[in-house]
């Protein structure tokens, strides 16, 4: 919830709805990723404010 409040007010850095995951899994609980209802909200929510789903800055190793 948190980072949904930020991105609102356009306090963050966050690019895309994998930065955001990749941040909730470093710091929260990954049990909150394991609840299907939080992904889904996550989903609309990114979808709603337009934010991409994926980083567009993937480097092939």
């Amino acid at each position: 919830m948190e980072m949904m409040k930020m991105i609102e007010a356009g306090n963050t850095k966050t690019k895309s709805l994998e930065s955001i995951l990749v941040h909730l899994r470093e710091n929260r609980s990954r049990e909150v990723l394991k609840r299907k209802s939080q992904v889904d909200e996550l989903i609309k929510f990114a979808i709603n404010h337009n934010i991409p789903l994926v980083n567009d800055n993937i480097e092939i190793k």
